[in-house]
């Protein structure tokens, strides 16, 4: 049987999802792609992945906005130290990055530079990347502030949001988000030298806007119990 043509996506994107072990990377992606949350998840050996398939708005300078259809590949890539060198191999092709750290621990917040410096040696291409701080949902045990991962997103010139992958809060923003300025870069590429979209710019790399506002208060300052 002959495929609809209308099955075919516009757009091929593959993202990583990177950080320490135990910041939600699993959840994040199962909550997105399954919608589905485990309390008691066990840690990734190696590399996971999942696909969804999504219609984005997307805009461009010369057209009205519009719906893009996405098939997305999320890669879920072990945060130990052990499994580094076998999930390596899987940032190539990454168009975009999801770097996590959880709130309620500073010592995955100061491991940030060193996800970078890994995306930075392994990507094949550049990559758009925003800077998540998950477990929104353990707020009362925060130990960084919004303030502190919005200075270190605009440090690195990242996109920044926290999400909480158990409720579910600001994870299809995080993702639809990366996606848009993934689409909207390729598409700046196209119009700029002719290349064909669905390639990140790899001689000029992509030039990140300041660092979205997130939902939460961002004068909070950090919650007593924190044990870090």
């Amino acid at each position: 049987m002959n495929s609809d043509a209308s099955d075919t996506p516009d757009y091929l994107l593959k993202i990583v999802i990177v950080g320490d072990s135990g910041v939600g990377k699993s959840n994040i992606m199962s909550r997105f792609t399954n919608d589905t949350f485990e309390e008691s998840s066990k840690t990734t050996i190696g590399v996971a992945f999942a696909t969804k398939n999504m219609a984005v708005e997307t805009s461009n300078d010369s057209t009205k906005d519009c719906k893009k259809q996405v098939k997305l590949q999320v890669w879920d890539t072990a945060g130990q130290e052990r499994y580094r060198a076998l999930s390596s191999a899987y940032y190539r092709g990454a168009q975009g990055a999801l770097v996590v750290y959880d709130i309620t621990s500073r010592e995955s917040l100061d491991s940030i530079p060193k996800w970078l410096e890994e995306i930075d040696k392994y990507c094949t291409q550049d990559v758009v990347v925003t800077l998540v701080g998950n477990k929104l949902d353990l707020s009362e045990n925060r130990c960084v502030s919004v303030e502190e991962g919005k200075k270190v997103a605009a440090r690195e010139n990242m996109f920044f949001i926290e999400t909480s992958a158990k409720d579910a809060t600001n994870i299809e923003k995080a993702f639809t988000h990366l996606i848009k300025e993934i689409i909207q870069s390729n598409l700046s590429q196209a119009n700029n030298d002719g290349k064909i979209a669905g390639k990140a710019p790899s001689d000029t790399g992509i030039t990140l806007k300041p660092p979205e506002e997130p939902e939460s208060d961002p004068n909070a300052p950090p919650q007593p119990g924190c044990s870090c």
